[in-house]
């Protein structure tokens, strides 16, 4: 890994991907983004990510973040509870547990009421749901104020849904749907990791969520998991290699959002964002990816 030429290297990865998945896969069919640490980010650092050496392909593309902006929300309930803005009951903390491990859209959309202070129901007359939308927007207009340039393109205007939203929910599609790119979702999981985001406590608290080594044997996956391994990145890793990390899956989209650590200490951030049914249905790529990049990282 020393002197790790980053953008020969993401040039290199894109060229042996699009080799390797010939006649699958295309260029515009996924982003991504990855940075190497000599070091475990968990550690600590005073960086942002990308002040380091960030090697990515469409990286800045937004698209439809599937169950990957649950992260998002995972970052703006530990603020709002740490802020006061929110009392924590243990509803909420059950909510919270299943919005990361199991990947809930009803533990979602819970919290995403609870936090912006909006109910689900039926339409609403045209003033009435305009206060409404201005409530719901609340979770995106914080992360907006925060100025990142990997957030421009980001929306966070929704929850997500098991089939589909309903009433004043369906009707506020009608603004556009949520939109995150690649470098996006790391930034975020560099902050999270380094203990940067809200407190170094809070960080504490939401990698104990996203860990993911309940559920590395597929034999053994606890009641309360949904196996968001097996078809994503870390699905290629060894066992001996540490993982966190959050999925997101649709019809049309297969992500991954990811932090690992190899035995030697040194640590990695990806992002890797996939688009179109052919993609959603490939239990193959991801893992590809993942293998490329662990060999990177023990290089």
């Amino acid at each position: 890994m020393a002197g790790l030429d980053a953008a020969a290297a993401g040039a290199a990865l894109v060229r042996d991907l699009l080799d390797e998945f010939k006649g699958e896969v295309g260029p515009g069919d996924f982003g991504l983004t990855v940075r190497i640490y000599p070091g475990r980010l968990r550690d600590g650092a005073a960086d942002r990510y990308s002040d380091g050496a960030v090697f990515g392909h469409r990286d800045e593309v937004a698209v439809y973040p599937a169950s990957t902006s649950k992260s998002f929300y995972l970052v703006a309930f530990q603020h709002w509870v740490e802020t006061g803005q929110l009392q924590p009951d243990g509803e909420d903390l059950r909510a919270l547990s299943a919005m990361i491990r199991q990947s809930s859209n009803d533990a979602t959309t819970y919290l995403f009421g609870r936090i912006t202070g909006t109910t689900p129901g039926g339409p609403l007359p045209e003033a009435e749901m305009a206060a409404w939308w201005e409530k719901r927007q609340a979770i995106h207009r914080w992360f907006e104020s925060w100025g990142w340039p990997e957030f421009e393109r980001l929306r966070l205007w929704h929850s997500t849904y098991e089939d589909s939203p309903y009433g004043r929910e369906k009707a506020a599609r009608a603004h556009g749907g949520n939109l995150i790119a690649p470098r996006a979702a790391a930034a975020l999981l560099h902050g999270i990791v380094a203990g940067q985001l809200v407190s170094p406590a809070a960080c504490g608290r939401m990698l104990d969520l996203l860990d993911r080594e309940p559920e590395r044997d597929p034999d053994r996956l606890p009641p309360d998991y949904t196996d968001q391994v097996r078809g994503f990145l870390g699905e290629a890793l060894p066992r001996d290699a540490r993982l966190w990390s959050k999925a997101g899956w649709t019809s049309e989209t297969r992500h991954d959002m990811a932090y690992w650590e190899a035995p030697s200490g040194r640590s990695l951030i990806a992002a890797v964002y996939t688009t179109g049914p052919h993609m959603a249905q490939s239990r193959r790529f991801l893992p590809a990816v993942g293998a490329r990049l662990h060999a990177l990282l023990e290089g």
